[in-house]
């Protein structure tokens, strides 16, 4: 094998690890994500509730 392939299969195994690591960060990213918006789902459902409860008195 040259140098000159070898250095190409390093450079994409860097590559494969590079976007490996950007799944991940990006599955993470999405799990925060997810959390923020369950978490803001329940803010509105306890205004609402709360709304709800003015009308009633």
């Amino acid at each position: 094998m040259t140098g000159n392939a070898l250095e190409k299969r390093l450079a994409i195994l860097h590559d494969l690890d590079r976007y490996e690591q950007l799944i991940e960060e990006a599955g993470r990213a999405t799990a925060i994500a997810q959390d923020e918006l369950d978490d803001l789902r329940l803010s509105w459902r306890y205004l609402i509730l709360g709304l709800m409860m003015l009308e009633l008195f």
